[in-house]
């Protein structure tokens, strides 16, 4: 199940995108970066020791390098439409989470 919504949340945030930048619907944009900000704001909480604990627990719902690669696809969409703050913080989020779940692997 969990893959499942994986797959589910960050297909309608790319469906989100593509409307808001390729077909420049003005809402869908917004929404993207509502979105995108709303991720970058609470992976400064992922190191906290709470969310580490149930990161161990639930553990990944995707592989590594799905994860990683998906988030710098997101990146590189901003960088190209030229959201450069949004893609700069997007990047630290990237960070962030890694290091979370590098926390939560040595912690296991």
């Amino acid at each position: 199940m969990s893959k499942l919504k994986w797959t589910i949340v960050n297909g309608l945030f790319l469906l989100v995108f593509y409307f808001g930048y390729f077909e420049e619907v003005d809402g869908a944009k917004r929404l993207a970066l509502f979105m995108a900000w709303v991720s970058i704001l609470l992976s400064f909480f992922m190191c906290a020791d709470p969310v580490v604990e149930k990161m161990k627990e639930k553990g990944r719902r995707v592989p590594e390098k799905l994860s990683v690669s998906y988030d710098l696809l997101v990146t590189c969409l901003f960088v190209w439409f030229g959201a450069w703050i949004t893609a700069s913080f997007y990047l630290l989020h990237i960070f962030l989470q890694e290091a979370a779940w590098a926390k939560a692997k040595a912690e296991a």
